[in-house]
């Protein structure tokens, strides 16, 4: 490695050392990956509030200020891969935050939904369905009929019909 692109990625840590707030967040120099990364190592240490966190999370998904109105576009696909990996490490309330307003910025435009088939959220979302609390749970299954109204393959189905049990005719809790 050369001296020069060793003191840019010493530059770069200490430059994360000293991200402490969402605003930090929003204009560090680097990709969204890193930006995201760091996001969840805040959230880990209880440094954000969750209005901060969903705040964060809709400026890193659609690459500006969020208006639900004029700027819901999501950018980049991988940054739901990302959103999911923060999603994990997230208490039931914050989850249940950010799939909510995740789910509002499905409805508002057939570009995220394609975006979401692309890096297969119906599959993700199935996936993490069985541990979900029941409030994030709830906010799953209304995100799966948003996106299933939009485009689900017979691979997805098959996993959604094999969460679905019955008993003496009757539903089981998942």
């Amino acid at each position: 490695m050369s001296e020069s692109s060793h003191n840019k990625e010493e530059d770069k840590v200490a430059a994360e050392d000293d991200v402490k707030t969402a605003e930090d967040i929003k204009k560090m120099p680097a990709n969204n990956r890193v930006k995201f990364g760091v996001l969840i190592g805040l959230v880990k240490v209880n440094q954000m509030t969750n209005r901060d966190v969903v705040d964060t999370v809709l400026f890193l998904l659609v690459g500006d200020e969020f208006d639900l109105e004029s700027n819901f576009i999501i950018e980049d696909s991988d940054n739901i891969k990302h959103l999911l990996d923060l999603i994990d490490i997230c208490p039931n309330t914050l989850q249940a935050e950010l799939w909510s307003h995740f789910t509002a910025i499905l409805r508002k435009s057939i570009r995220n939904l394609q975006a979401c088939t692309e890096v297969g959220l119906i599959e993700e979302a199935l996936a993490r369905l069985p541990q979900a609390s029941d409030m994030v749970a709830d906010l799953l299954v209304d995100m799966l009929g948003v996106l299933a109204g939009y485009s689900i393959t017979v691979k997805e189905l098959k996993i959604l019909f094999s969460l679905l049990k019955a008993k003496n005719s009757k539903w089981v809790d998942l």
